[in-house]
């Protein structure tokens, strides 16, 4: 028997994913498309790595969000 909630779960647990996790995705995304983009002159694309740290604020904000409930 086939089991009908995996796929139901699977996408529930990617939407509910934490922000920090969603950010360092979308960098990640970015640097990809960035590198693709600019072939030879990738090394420019560097830059987005300095902004990751960024992400640390979503998980500081997530955590704070969840203490108070």
């Amino acid at each position: 028997m086939k089991n009908w909630k995996s796929p139901k779960l699977h996408r529930c647990s990617v939407r509910q994913r934490p922000p920090c996790r969603k950010c360092q995705d979308a960098f990640a995304q970015a640097r990809s498309d960035c590198t693709h983009l600019l072939g030879e002159f990738s090394f420019l694309c560097d830059i987005v790595d300095g902004f990751l740290p960024l992400c640390n604020l979503a998980r500081g904000a997530f955590t704070g969000m969840t203490s108070l409930e």
